[in-house]
């Protein structure tokens, strides 16, 4: 580990062992928020990029009733595959788009499979 970060993090620790009851929601609220900021730097080039791929692709974005009537299935499949599914674009932390034509593609390798 860099020395820095390793000095940033004792210190990080000594604050929260010496912060006083009252202090801390507000201390934990200035975390999580830096915690939401790092991770979504580390998801820049992943998640991001599919997401950016897919919205500039052909085909509409359809929500997600739209997009289980389309595959015919429950809203509730969906919801359990979120995140997996290659036609899935998310416009933020809880709202998923889904592109109409990867759905289409997917329902064609799917039959192709048999």
């Amino acid at each position: 580990m860099n020395p820095d970060l390793r000095a940033i993090l004792d210190w990080l620790d000594a604050v929260i062992a010496a912060a006083a009851p009252e202090q801390v929601p507000a201390i934990s609220l200035a975390l999580a928020s830096r915690l939401g900021a790092l991770a979504a730097r580390s998801m820049n080039g992943q998640a991001a990029s599919r997401t950016l791929t897919l919205a500039r692709s052909e085909g509409t974005l359809l929500t997600r009733k739209e997009a289980a009537t389309r595959l015919g299935v429950a809203v509730s499949w969906l919801s359990r595959r979120r995140g997996k599914l290659p036609f899935e674009v998310r416009l933020g932390r809880r709202v998923p788009r889904y592109n109409s034509d990867g759905i289409d593609r997917y329902i064609s390798s799917r039959k192709a499979r048999g």
